[in-house]
């Protein structure tokens, strides 16, 4: 028995376009999730509270590809970890993630945030740092730490709970 079937080349070559287009949503989408991920880390790092300087605090502005499906949003700078994760044991509200990555307040870095009674430092007195005295290596000032400011965390948020919105308008938007 022989059964002949007409177009299917055609047909073939159709499903194909359809998975290439398929594809080419599957990255769009993945970087338009990431670019609101950017803005909102970006937005978070800079309305942060944090003693100290924090302007060397950046968000790279276009994520790596890391593979085929795959984004990654960075953050460089010396203060990342104590804007995100927070510093010193006086602030209430913990990182839902500082457990489970090891950045528990007063437990990393040197320390000092354990310290209830604060610390001081050179520098810039950012937020809530509290001028002590000159010194020869510069302003000197006393901080308790900054609340956590979950910039990276929050972008992550941001990104799952506008994930269906974008969705559609990538995938149904043409």
């Amino acid at each position: 028995m022989q059964i002949k079937v007409s177009g299917l080349e055609e047909t073939i070559s159709s499903l194909k376009k359809y998975r290439d287009t398929l594809e080419a949503k599957q990255h769009k989408l993945l970087e338009r999730l990431a670019e609101i991920g950017i803005n909102t880390a970006t937005l978070k790092f800079k309305s942060a509270q944090y003693d100290g300087k924090k302007d060397d605090v950046e968000v790279d502005p276009a994520p790596e590809w890391i593979g085929e499906n795959r984004l990654l949003i960075t953050a460089r700078g010396k203060a990342v970890t104590f804007i995100e994760f927070g510093a010193g044991v006086m602030w209430s509200d913990e990182h839902e993630k500082a457990a489970e990555l090891g950045m528990i307040r007063g437990q990393y870095g040197k320390g000092k945030g354990a310290n209830p009674k604060g610390w001081t430092y050179y520098g810039e007195g950012g937020t809530n740092g509290t001028f002590v005295r000159e010194s020869d290596r510069g302003n000197v000032y006393h901080t308790f730490g900054n609340p956590p400011a979950r910039a990276m965390y929050l972008a992550s948020e941001e990104m799952r709970r506008r994930i269906a919105e974008i969705a559609r308008e990538v995938y149904h938007g043409d």
